[in-house]
């Protein structure tokens, strides 16, 4: 059972790195049409959601290991953009 707990936290890092990357390319192309200023508002925004969705999601989903993942993405969403914007 530990190594299929590993296994998962493991896919979950990579699947977070993988969105913070492609936001990275892409986010530059975006930021330069929506302004940088909404940009960085919107990445924080993202980060927050993330974060909050955290504590909330495992008690309000029956799968505890999907919403760390839906959490995690807005997470990596937000800090991708971060990653490019500032």
């Amino acid at each position: 059972m530990e190594t299929i707990g590993n296994t998962w936290l493991y896919l979950a890092f990579f699947g977070l790195v993988t969105i913070m990357l492609i936001i990275d390319f892409l986010g530059t192309k975006y930021v330069c049409k929506i302004g940088y200023r909404r940009s960085v508002i919107i990445a924080q925004a993202l980060s927050v959601m993330g974060l909050c969705m955290i504590p909330i999601l495992p008690k309000l989903m029956e799968s505890k290991l999907l919403a760390l993942e839906i959490a995690m993405i807005f997470c990596g969403l937000g800090g991708g953009l971060i990653e490019v914007l500032i």
